[in-house]
C-alpha cells in the first residue's frame, strides 16, 4: 500500500501477552524531518504502545525486520527487529493498542495494511495531498475492529488507511538518535550598565555617603542581554554564566577610601565580585539572572581618571568580565557564545561639594607686641585657630586634601595695607603637610595663614599692624579668605569654598599719658626788656617733645598736630597790653606753627 490510511474503531479481543516482564516502549510524534530509530532487541519481550499516536495521520512500511512509521510531518519512526527474517512477527514482540488490549505481531499485521513499497519513504503523503481527507479516529482499541476494506480490481491495492498517532517513552538507559540540526547561538548585544558614585550610602562606602550632586543616578543598575538562537531540535535550556579572564585579575580600578587595586574573583554562587587587593573591602558586584538579565552593583567610590570633571566615567576593559550563554537541545546538542561585559560597565564619579557655610575668627592688634598700653587689656589674642573642612563635604571619594588656590586675586582685591603700604602675597609648603599663606608690607610680614592639607586646621597669626579706615577710632577691619580656600577629593577633583573663612582684625588707637611737660621763658631775654644789672632766669625759648605724651600703641609711627579747635586757650583769657590774644595754626614744609596775636602784634609761636 502506498498511501495513507486510517485506523477505525476496531472489536475483537487480541492476544495478551503478560506470562513475562516487558520492556515498554511508548510511542510519540517525532519533529519534522527527524528519524528515530527504537531498537527491540531479540533476547527480551517488548511492548510496542501506540496508543498515544491514535490521533497522527501515519503509513505503515515493512522493510526488512523492520516496521516504519511514517507521519504527515515527513518524520518517521523505526521499530527494529519488528519481523522476523521469514518477514514473520516476532514472537517476543507484542503492540499494545489501548490500555489493556495488547495484539501480536501478526495480529497487528492483520489488522492493518503494511506498505512494502519502500519508493513512499520519506514522503509518504505526496506532499501534503494524499492523505488531506484522513481523519484522526482516535486510540479507543476496546473493543476493537478494522473498517473493511471496499472491493478494489484485479492487482490493484487498496490505499492507504491511517493509524492514530504514537507516544515515544523512553525506557531509562535508552538512547535517542536524532537527526535534527544542532542549534546555534550568536550575538549577545549588551546596552551599558552606568552607576554613579554620587549616590553611595555611608553604609557600604567606608562611612562616607556620596554629595547626591545631579543628574540624579543610581548605584545599581540592570540590562537585559539578547543573543540570537536557533535550534531546530527544540530547546531544553538556556543557561547564562558569568566568567573573569583569571583568578584575582586587576579590574585597573583603584578604590578611592584605601588607594589599594580592585581585585576581581567569581564567588560560589557565580557573581563577580571586585574587592580590595589587601583588606578584601567588596567595591562592586556584577551578576546574571537565569533569564540573561546582567546588573552591576556600585558600593564604594573609585577613582576615575580627569580630575575636574564630576560626572566623568570609568570602565573595565575589554576581556576581563566575560558573559557565557549555552543552549541546549532536545537530543543534548549544545551551542555556546560568550560576549564581553567589562567594557559595558561604567561608573560615574563624584566631586566634592562646597557649601554655604560660615567661619569666623577674630585677632586684636592690642595683643601684638608692645601695642597694649599700660592698663589696658587686649578683646582678642594674635592668632585665631579653626578647619575649613566645615566649607565642604567631600561626597563618596573621600579623604579630601586642602590647599590654598593658584590665583590670589580675591586677596588682592581687597586692598589691604599696612603703613601705607600694599600687601602683597605668597603661599609656600605645597606638598608638604602644611601650606602658608603669607602677606606682606614690604619686606614686613604683617599676617599668615597655615593650612593643614590633610586635616583642613587653619591657624591666621598676625604679625604687625593693619591700616583700618582713617578716624574710626578703635575699628574693626574683616579679612575674607574662603576665596582662596579649595579642598581636593581623593581622585582628584577639585572645589573652591563658597563659604566664608572671615577674620576680623581689632583696631589699636594711640593712648593719651598723663604724661606732665613743662618749659619756662623770661620776658627779660625779651629784646630790651632786661634792665642794666640783671639777668634773665630763662631765655625767651622753650623746647622738649610731645610724644611723650601719648602711647602710640600697634599703629606707629604717631602723627602729631594742633587740635582743630583752640577754644581752650582762647578759655585762658590770655592778653597782652590788654588785647586779649587770638590763635591761629598755619603748616608749611610738614611743620605746624600755632601763632597767638594781640592786634597785629605776635605775642608767641608754638
Amino acid at each position: 500500500m502506498q498511501g495513507t490510511f486510517q485506523v477505525a474503531q476496531a472489536t475483537g479481543t487480541g492476544n495478551s501477552n503478560n506470562s513475562a516482564p516487558v520492556r515498554v516502549y511508548k510511542l510519540t510524534k517525532p519533529l519534522t524531518d527527524q528519524a528515530v530509530i527504537v531498537n527491540l532487541g531479540y533476547d527480551q519481550k517488548a511492548k510496542v504502545d501506540f496508543s498515544s499516536i491514535a490521533n497522527e495521520k501515519i503509513t505503515l512500511v515493512h522493510i526488512g525486520e523492520k516496521l516504519i512509521i511514517l507521519f504527515d510531518n515527513q518524520s518517521t519512526v523505526t521499530v527494529e527487529p519488528f519481523f522476523d527474517s521469514r518477514a514473520d512477527g516476532q514472537n517476543n514482540v507484542t503492540i499494545e493498542m489501548a490500555p489493556g488490549r495488547d495484539v501480536s505481531v501478526q495480529e497487528f499485521a492483520s489488522l492493518f495494511p503494511i506498505s512494502t513499497d519502500s519508493s513512499v519513504l520519506p514522503a509518504a503523503d505526496n506532499g501534503g495531498n494524499s492523505n488531506g481527507n484522513a481523519q484522526a479516529s482516535g486510540a479507543n482499541f476496546s473493543p476493537f475492529a478494522v473498517d473493511p476494506l471496499g472491493p478494489v480490481g484485479t492487482n490493484t491495492l487498496a490505499g492507504n488507511e491511517e493509524l492514530p498517532g504514537f507516544t515515544i517513552t523512553l525506557p531509562t538507559g535508552f538512547v535517542l538518535t536524532g537527526t535534527a540540526p544542532p542549534p546555534t547561538i550568536s550575538g549577545g548585544l549588551v546596552p551599558q550598565l552606568i552607576v554613579d558614585e554620587s549616590f553611595l550610602t555611608a553604609a557600604t562606602n567606608h562611612g562616607v555617603a556620596g554629595s547626591g550632586q545631579g543628574p540624579a543616578g543610581v548605584t545599581v543598575a540592570t540590562v537585559q542581554v539578547s543573543f540570537n538562537v536557533v535550534v531546530p531540535g527544540g530547546q531544553q535550556s538556556l543557561t547564562y554564566a558569568l566568567s573573569i579572564s583569571s583568578p584575582h585579575a586587576d579590574s585597573g580600578l583603584i578604590d578611592s577610601g584605601t588607594g589599594q587595586h580592585v581585585l576581581l574573583t567569581v564567588n560560589a554562587a557565580g557573581v563577580v565580585e571586585g574587592r580590595t587587593a589587601i583588606g578584601g573591602d567588596l567595591v562592586f558586584t556584577v551578576a546574571v539572572d537565569t533569564t540573561g538579565h546582567v546588573t552591576l552593583t556600585d558600593l564604594r567610590a573609585v577613582h576615575e581618571l580627569t580630575p575636574g570633571d564630576f560626572n566623568e566615567g570609568i570602565s573595565l576593559a575589554s576581556g576581563l568580565v566575560t558573559l557565557t550563554a549555552t543552549v541546549t537541545d532536545n537530543f543534548g546538542q549544545s551551542a555556546t557564545a560568550t560576549t564581553d561585559v567589562g567594557s559595558h560597565l561604567t561608573i560615574l564619579d563624584d566631586g566634592p561639594l562646597a557649601i554655604n557655610a560660615s567661619l569666623v575668627g577674630a585677632v586684636d592688634e592690642d595683643s601684638l607686641p608692645g601695642a597694649l598700653a599700660p592698663g589696658e587689656v587686649a578683646a582678642a589674642p594674635a592668632t585665631a585657630n579653626g578647619n575649613v573642612s566645615a566649607l565642604f563635604v567631600s561626597g563618596a571619594d573621600a579623604p579630601l586634601s586642602f590647599s590654598f588656590t593658584s590665583s590670589l586675586a580675591s586677596l588682592t582685591a581687597e586692598n589691604l595695607s599696612s603703613g601705607g603700604v600694599a600687601l602683597s602675597y605668597a603661599v609656600s609648603g605645597v606638598g608638604s603637610g602644611t601650606e602658608t599663606l603669607t602677606a606682606k608690607a614690604g619686606g614686613t610680614t604683617v599676617f599668615t595663614l597655615t593650612l593643614n592639607e590633610t586635616t583642613g586646621a587653619y591657624t591666621f597669626t598676625l604679625d604687625a599692624h593693619l591700616d583700618h579706615p582713617a578716624g574710626g577710632g578703635e575699628n574693626n577691619l574683616v579679612i575674607g579668605l574662603g576665596s582662596v580656600i579649595q579642598a581636593t577629593d581623593a581622585d582628584g577633583d577639585s572645589v573652591v569654598a563658597t563659604g566664608s573663612l572671615a577674620i576680623t582684625v581689632i583696631d589699636d588707637i594711640p593712648v593719651a599719658t598723663a604724661t606732665v611737660l613743662t618749659g619756662t621763658v623770661d620776658e627779660d631775654s625779651l629784646p630790651g626788656a632786661l634792665a642794666p644789672g640783671e639777668v634773665a632766669a630763662a631765655p625767651a625759648s622753650a623746647h622738649g617733645n610731645v610724644s611723650a605724651l601719648f602711647f602710640a600703641g600697634a599703629d606707629t609711627p604717631l602723627h602729631y598736630s594742633f587740635s582743630s579747635g583752640t577754644s581752650s586757650l582762647t578759655a585762658q583769657g590770655l592778653t597782652s597790653g590788654g588785647v586779649a590774644l587770638t590763635y591761629a595754626v598755619t603748616i608749611a614744609g610738614g611743620v605746624e606753627t600755632l601763632t597767638a596775636t594781640a592786634g597785629g602784634t605776635t605775642v608767641f609761636t608754638l
